[in-house]
């Protein structure tokens, strides 16, 4: 599984951000498809979709169950 690191804001809300290949992927230097969290970040602040008052919806972001937030699926912080 490659690794990424999640920030987690005040909102609630989560991006993910590409950390590292894992083993089998970084001969091709293509992202397999799995991720894992390789460390949270806290953010001490709403991320930017909450703080001009968007609403969160459409393809970019899912509920997370386990973690009971809701996270950006594309990898690019929280703006859509």
């Amino acid at each position: 599984m490659c690794q990424y690191y999640a920030h987690a804001f005040t909102c609630k809300h989560v991006s993910l951000t590409f950390a590292r290949f894992c083993p089998s992927a970084s001969m091709i230097q293509t992202r397999c498809g799995e991720r894992e969290i390789w460390q949270t970040i806290r953010m001490a602040e709403s991320c930017d979709e909450c703080k001009g008052g968007g609403r969160i919806g459409g393809e970019n972001w899912m509920q997370d169950g386990s973690l009971g937030i809701a996270v950006n699926t594309t990898g690019t912080g929280c703006r859509k």
